[in-house]
């Protein structure tokens, strides 16, 4: 089986594993935009991409050239990604909501020849591409002379789309072949090789195969700067319908999609769930065979209500993967216990590091810090020092996420161990936030904390320390934070104003107890 699998790989790659589905299932449906009704069949989607595949090739971008992606989940946005792979270009996704200082932090490191984005946004990507004096050329989702459709016509090669012909290049030197912005540290990754991922779709795809080839919806409500949505587009389409909306993805929103189109599957965030419990409007949940949910803790209750609404032979599982792992590591199988995320993927090897001691802990339910090593993992794009700070000599990632094991092999999420801060399915860093909020001429000092949320799992809170003097007040703190950053790093728990930070003994911030007090004192 090892030998077939790797006779696969050597002969083909991304690129020829879309054109061989969307060839095959040319007539069929491919994606539709809940937001607008509009679909598209898989000839369509094909056609366009082989057309501006060609565009990339006139322009001189040659396999290794990355390209950046920040767009909405509307029918234009993953065009761009299956016209890359046919190239052997790098595609990065990126939130399209991110302003000027948020993008130089990528594309430092990513460089891109090419760069998609919302029309709104296009003075925040000229402005960050000429403060880098970089030579990229911008596309936008949207009017004007940069429009994706004023792109192609420009850049049109008079050639037969069934003339074209898939890029053929040593795929070891294109190491590189999807980009995730997501991820426990917030810097660009690399989280897809060539040839372990192929054998993970293909693996995906003869598991998923519907069992009387009628083909459904499935509902995709990642955007490209999750893994999630880098594999839903690729795989949804295989023997599905993919749905995903240009539109803001409310929990009014997402429940009026579920109601019309009935999708059999979903990964959702236990965050979005919650969001669809807790609202007055009904959701019709008994459409649905699966609902996968992962990404941060998920409570038992959630689990319970979730189960409660569907049908009984539906199936309700907690997953865990990591942009670096490339995929999951583990995932809650049908017999499994009800809140575990079950056992390992055979693929990886993981092991429990005590956090105090450095040891590795062997007997059952003592908490540690999973360690994760396997055949798909990837390293920091461009970031040598930051991968080596992060995986071990040996090749384990230190993912900062607390499990523990139970006696028959189960594993049970804690905690996590960094201090990266969760709201909704946003990743908060609070020292970008800081360092925002520190620009004010009235701030002296902060630190940048969570409340739990029922719903949203944390708020972002900013704990402040005014100079002498000055009068700042808590709406000029979040006025400065939302005119520099994108609305999940907003400060929707609010600002405490302290007369000075706690500190440990060494003289730096002690986060925890900042915590505690941000929990007991007074939020304006």
């Amino acid at each position: 089986m090892v030998v077939e699998w790797k006779r696969r790989c050597d002969n083909n790659h991304l690129g020829h594993f879309f054109v061989d589905i969307m060839r095959r299932r040319a007539n069929e449906i491919c994606q539709i935009d809940a937001a607008t009704d509009k679909e598209e069949t898989c000839a369509s989607v094909l056609s366009r991409s082989i057309r501006l595949a060609q565009c990339f090739r006139k322009l001189g971008l040659v396999p290794g050239d990355t390209i950046v992606i920040g767009g909405k989940n509307h029918l234009d946005v993953h065009i761009p990604l299956y016209a890359g792979m046919m190239n052997g270009l790098p595609v990065a996704g990126l939130d399209s909501a991110l302003k000027c200082n948020e993008l130089k932090r990528y594309f430092t490191l990513l460089k891109p020849k090419i760069a998609f984005c919302e029309y709104p946004m296009l003075e925040e990507y000229k402005n960050a591409i000429q403060e880098l004096n970089l030579s990229t050329k911008i596309v936008t989702f949207g009017g004007g002379e940069y429009s994706l459709a004023k792109f192609m016509e420009t850049h049109q090669v008079p050639q037969r789309e069934d003339q074209f012909q898939v890029a053929t290049f040593n795929t070891d030197e294109v190491y590189c072949w999807l980009v995730s912005t997501s991820g426990s540290t917030g810097q660009p990754k690399i989280v897809a090789l060539a040839h372990p991922h192929l054998i993970l779709m293909t693996e995906f795809y003869r598991y998923k195969e519907p069992k009387n080839g009628e083909r459904k919806a499935v509902l995709n409500p990642s955007t490209l700067h999750w893994i999630s949505g880098f594999f839903n587009a690729l795989l949804m389409p295989i023997n599905h319908i993919k749905v995903q909306t240009s539109a803001p993805a409310t929990a009014d929103h997402i429940i009026d999609i579920i109601n019309k189109y009935k999708p059999v599957g979903t990964l959702l965030a236990p965050t979005a769930l919650a969001h669809i419990m807790h609202n007055e409007k009904h959701c019709d949940l008994t459409c649905f065979d699966i609902i996968k949910t992962g990404g941060s803790k998920v409570h038992k209750e959630l689990l319970a209500g979730l189960k409660a609404r569907m049908r009984p032979d539906a199936v309700v599982q907690q997953a865990y993967g990591l942009s670096e792992s490339g995929g999951l590591v583990m995932e809650q199988g049908p017999e499994d216990p009800f809140a575990s995320f079950g056992t390992i993927d055979p693929k990886y090897e993981i092991k429990l590091i005590s956090p105090e001691t450095g040891k590795e802990i062997l007997e059952p339910n003592v908490t540690g810090e999973l360690f994760v090593r396997g055949p798909t993992m990837a390293c920091y794009y461009n970031d040598p020092e930051e991968t080596k700070n992060v995986f071990t000599e040996d090749g384990y990632l230190k993912t900062g996420d607390l499990f523990y094991k139970d006696e028959h092999g189960y594993y049970y999420f804690v905690e996590r161990l960094r201090m990266v801060l969760k709201y909704k399915g946003y990743q908060v860093f609070p020292p970008e936030v800081e360092e925002v909020i520190l620009k004010h001429p009235g701030v002296a000092d902060v630190c940048v904390t969570g409340v739990p949320h029922r719903d949203d799992v944390e708020h972002v809170v900013a704990c402040v320390v005014r100079k002498p003097g000055h009068r700042v007040t808590a709406g000029d703190i979040k006025d400065l934070v939302a005119e520099h950053l994108s609305a999940f790093k907003h400060l929707h728990g609010g600002v405490v104003f302290l007369d000075a930070l706690p500190t440990t003994v060494s003289g730096k911030v002690a986060r925890v107890a900042v915590k505690k007090l941000a929990l007991t004192a007074h939020r304006e």
